[in-house]
């Protein structure tokens, strides 16, 4: 149906004159009679044709198509229907409410639990580590013993030394370590060296001898025994040989927090009477 133009004049003033064609008076068309007429049968005719539109209308919009686009709740998300619409829409629900609860599940064991170390990759770590810098606990030599070290086979089972003590400080402060008894003989004499990662350097006559026994040591597990000797000048807290029989040895080591502590024994050659005695690692923590 095209529109109607809608422009008959609504400006007439007084004096003007009505013609039939609105151009013999000195008028526009549209002022004429005959114009008039036209719009208005023009306007009759749309009017009557309304009745004939109205069908086609109502043909666009049937109750079965609107049936159809609203679809069963059977629909798949994939179905152009409202209904699959609603499916793809829990579809996509469900998915992120997996994703979250999945990411709460990560969250568990970010945070960790209260009895994690400080060394634990938790919240609860990252909390007892700043607590432990704020109050910060320290070693204090004591005869508390921590642990009883092993000294089987110290001087009686060939050149070498051994291991007797590696241990990771987890605090600063002082450690002592005793040992009960020890015997070797003047001419293959025990040296016990007790150190830590931060106080051991050369005394500047170091053979090249002694550097790789030393760092195999270092490198070593407690308790392990490496080949070579350890006679050189080492500088360190207590560089301590053997001659005779000594009792109740007591050494007081400074540590520091994170570093290796060490107490290692080195002889000579086998000797039948040689050995280290009931060496115990000491300390509180304050």
């Amino acid at each position: 149906m095209p529109k109607l133009p809608a422009d008959l004049p609504e400006n007439w003033t007084q004096g003007q004159t009505i013609s039939p064609n609105g151009t013999e008076t000195g008028l526009t068309e549209q002022h004429g009679y005959n114009y008039l007429m036209k719009q208005v049968n023009n306007t009759q005719t749309e009017v009557n044709n309304i009745n004939g539109a109205l069908p086609d209308v109502a043909q666009q919009a049937t109750v079965n198509e609107i049936k159809n686009k609203i679809g069963t709740e059977a629909d798949a998300d994939t179905q152009p229907t409202l209904f699959g619409r609603l499916a793809q829409l829990k579809k996509v629900l469900l998915e992120k409410l997996a994703e979250m609860l999945t990411k709460v599940t990560g969250i568990d064991g970010k945070i960790g639990t209260s009895g994690d170390t400080e060394s634990t990759d938790t919240l609860f770590g990252s909390l007892k580590k700043v607590l432990n810098s704020v109050d910060e606990k320290y070693y204090n030599p004591s005869d508390a013993v921590k642990a009883t070290l092993t000294t089987d086979g110290v001087g009686s089972n060939g050149t070498g030394t051994q291991v007797v003590l590696k241990r990771k400080a987890e605090y600063s402060g002082t450690i002592r370590i005793k040992i009960a008894s020890a015997y070797s003989s003047e001419s293959k004499p025990i040296r016990i060296l007790i150190f830590s990662g931060s106080n051991i350097s050369s005394g500047g006559g170091i053979s090249v001898s002694d550097v790789q026994p030393l760092l195999d040591a270092m490198k070593s597990s407690e308790g392990t025994k490496v080949s070579g000797i350890i006679s050189s000048a080492i500088y360190c807290n207590f560089n301590t040989q053997i001659v005779g029989s000594a009792s109740n040895l007591c050494f007081d080591l400074n540590v520091n927090k994170g570093e290796y502590y060490y107490m290692l024994c080195s002889w000579s050659a086998a000797y039948v009477g040689n050995y280290v005695k009931n060496a115990q690692l000491c300390y509180d923590i304050i």
